[in-house]
């Protein structure tokens, strides 16, 4: 961890890192929805692992051999996505027991099958179906917020390391690429899931729909970045 860091001043990264810590789980409170801010700080931990890997050549050239930089890079990678996803998950759990209806702007949040009681504008009382949360769904969401955040940070170091290279331009193919299948992904999911209703095509897709997009863009990107590791140019293996 220290080795991958060691270009930057301390203060400058951990600074960034704190205000995705303070940002991500925060923000959903205020302003947008629980999708929106966990890929916003995927975003941000790609821009901080390509500036990071960005890096590479320079501390190559004093010595240090690639893998002990990437062990150092897979490390660092691990605990910023562990404590964010910890924070993240927190946020959503609360977010949904605050309000059961938050599940379906949450494509990370997983419950369970269970109901929850909640009630109307007039006081009644009602069950909503597929709402609960218990350690298992909370489990879950973590580990589905930790591993897409972990790939954001992999996809980062891949850019960054591609920046200097004749590979350049695989970063940016590869996200056209990831965005143009999750997009295709969703209007086939929409497509297939159109009922007709009261004379009406009402589209209702299944609650899987958000992640198994976002899945999608990752895994597209987080191989175009393997590539780009398996790349890298090296003084010292």
């Amino acid at each position: 961890m220290k080795l991958f860091l060691s270009p930057f001043s301390s203060y400058t990264y951990l600074l960034a890192l704190a205000a995705l810590v303070a940002a991500v789980p925060l923000g959903r409170f205020y302003a947008g929805d629980g999708t929106v801010w966990t890929v916003f700080g995927g975003l941000g931990l790609v821009a901080l692992f390509t500036i990071g890997a960005m890096q590479w050549t320079a501390i190559n050239q004093l010595g240090t051999s690639f893998r002990t930089w990437l062990k150092s890079a897979a490390v660092t990678a691990a605990a910023v996505s562990g404590v964010l996803a910890v924070v993240t998950t927190a946020s959503s759990v609360v977010n949904q027991e605050q309000n059961p209806y938050y599940k379906a702007y949450d494509a990370f949040l997983v419950v369970s099958n269970d109901p929850v009681e909640w009630r109307d504008t007039n006081g009644e009382a009602y069950l909503l179906d597929a709402a609960a949360q218990n350690a298992g769904t909370i489990m879950a969401t973590f580990a589905v917020t930790f591993t897409f955040l972990f790939l954001t940070c992999l996809i980062g170091v891949g850019a960054g390391l591609a920046a200097k290279t004749e590979y350049r331009w695989l970063p940016i193919v590869a996200a056209i690429a990831a965005v143009a299948t999750a997009l295709y992904c969703n209007v086939l999911i929409m497509a297939y899931s159109t009922r007709e209703i009261g004379g009406e095509f009402v589209s209702l897709p299944p609650t899987y729909t958000g992640l198994l997009t976002i899945t999608v863009a990752t895994l597209i990107a987080a191989a175009a970045s393997a590539f780009s590791i398996a790349r890298a140019p090296r003084f010292i293996r």
